[in-house]
């Protein structure tokens, strides 16, 4: 569930941003623009706000715009396993966990996988290799001490930010990985595969990184 205020500094959280103080009512969660919250990732997914990964789509059109809002993506493999060390990265290990080897074709597979399902609904369910992957990327993390003054250093971890553009009237919404108010904003990504600089910039265009960085 969404917690109380993080802090009542408003978004440096959002450049640019020129919002609304009246609290939005009608919504699952009473949330008032300017703030930072604590929310779980399924209560932030809920609140239905425009955000980053959705408006993104609007590069290719609006209708595509239009259908990502109505239609959320599914979950893939890559995705999960992002989640996994961000997870792991910002404290949350026990939200991450291995997938039994069971046959789910058969009787006791689907009995155990049902068992296992229910005792970890909402949790993050990686293969063992990919729980393997996940940790590797999260210790090679911990081990850089740049990466640790940006993530785990950071003031505020996790925090949820709403405002209402003034523009065009759209409440909009951000999960900002960490943040410390007036120093620095940071959002941990994974990759498909090193990159160096020159195929790092290639994969921020293509994966839109720079529209989330305008967005913040």
């Amino acid at each position: 569930s969404c917690g109380g205020f993080l802090t009542r500094e408003p978004a440096a959280l959002c450049a640019g941003d020129r919002r609304t103080d009246a609290p939005l009512t009608g919504y699952p969660m009473q949330l008032q623009p300017g703030k930072l919250y604590a929310c779980s990732e399924s209560d932030y997914r809920a609140f239905p706000a425009a955000n980053y990964s959705t408006l993104k789509a609007g590069r290719e059109s609006a209708l595509a715009m239009k259908w990502a809002i109505d239609t959320p993506r599914e979950s893939t493999e890559a995705m999960d396993l992002g989640r996994a060390v961000e997870a792991m990265a910002f404290g949350s290990h026990d939200s991450v966990v291995v997938a039994p080897d069971v046959d789910r074709r058969t009787k006791v597979g689907k009995a155990e996988w049902a068992t296992f399902h229910a005792a970890n609904e909402g949790k993050i369910v990686l293969t063992a290799d990919a729980y393997a992957d996940a940790y590797t990327m999260y210790a090679r993390l911990s081990a850089n001490t740049d990466a640790v003054a940006l993530t785990r250093a950071a003031k505020f971890r996790q925090a949820v930010a709403v405002w209402v553009d003034e523009a065009t009237g759209v409440t909009c919404k951000a999960r900002i990985d960490a943040l410390t108010p007036g120093v620095c904003l940071t959002d941990l990504k994974t990759t498909r595969s090193a990159l160096d600089d020159r195929s790092l910039g290639a994969e921020v265009a293509r994966m839109g990184y720079h529209i989330q960085a305008a967005f913040y």
